[in-house]
């Protein structure tokens, strides 16, 4: 385990890395945190960017300004205030989004 920034915590688990400024990750195994003020409360080999929050669960990827995945497994936002409150391989590309749960679900930007 590692936080390599200022006011940042890793709180334990297994090979995590906090690698920006006022980041938290809690336990679990193989997580990253790359954005200022990010987090991370548990799980395996979860991302999470900058005022990101990832719940828990395996493979999922907060990698947008402000987004949130609560939890499941292999669940990606790639946009601002985009949420996937759960489940599985949902994609989340919609600026505030939301993906309420379930499996294989998407939302895109409209213009």
């Amino acid at each position: 385990n590692a936080a390599f920034s200022d006011y940042s915590t890793v709180a334990g688990g297994l090979s995590n890395s906090a690698l920006y400024n006022y980041v938290s990750i809690n336990g679990g195994g193989y997580n990253v945190v790359y954005g200022y003020a990010g987090a991370i409360v548990g799980g395996e080999h979860n991302l999470a960017t900058e005022w990101s929050f990832v719940g828990g669960g395996y493979h999922n990827q907060a990698d947008g300004s402000s987004s949130v995945i609560s939890g499941g497994y292999y669940n990606s936002v790639y946009t601002t205030y985009a949420t996937i409150a759960g489940g599985s391989f949902n994609i989340n590309f919609g600026t505030a989004g939301v993906v309420g749960g379930g499996r294989n679900n998407s939302v895109h930007a409209c213009d």
